[in-house]
């Protein structure tokens, strides 16, 4: 198997190991659709694609402003959806594949 790594901290990346590493923020269109297209090139092709990027706010909801709330929503709705978009191409072009959404920050309190 082999593995491409996105992120937006092209520092940690280097820990990762993976066979091809993209910088991008997946709250910009353009931004994941080159690191998934570089990423399906570097690989000869996509046949998973797993959508692994969160934040959670901070506080409840009348502690949280508008501007952190929106870049909830970016990052964990947004860039799901811009991820998938980018990805459903090189997985029909692989024959079919698979595209699960995982959370990875921890579960926000907003109560």
């Amino acid at each position: 198997m082999r593995v491409a790594a996105v992120d937006l901290d092209g520092a940690g990346l280097e820990r990762v190991g993976a066979d091809f590493v993209a910088v991008a923020d997946v709250t910009s269109e353009e931004e994941i659709r080159r690191a998934v297209d570089e990423s399906a090139r570097a690989l000869s092709g996509l046949d998973v694609c797993v959508a692994c990027a969160g934040v959670a706010g901070r506080g409840s909801v009348t502690e949280t402003t508008l501007d952190e709330w929106e870049r909830v929503f970016a990052v964990n709705v947004r860039g799901v959806y811009l991820t998938a978009k980018a990805a459903i191409p090189h997985l029909r072009a692989a024959g079919g594949g698979a595209l699960p959404a995982v959370r990875s920050a921890p579960r926000p309190h907003f109560a």
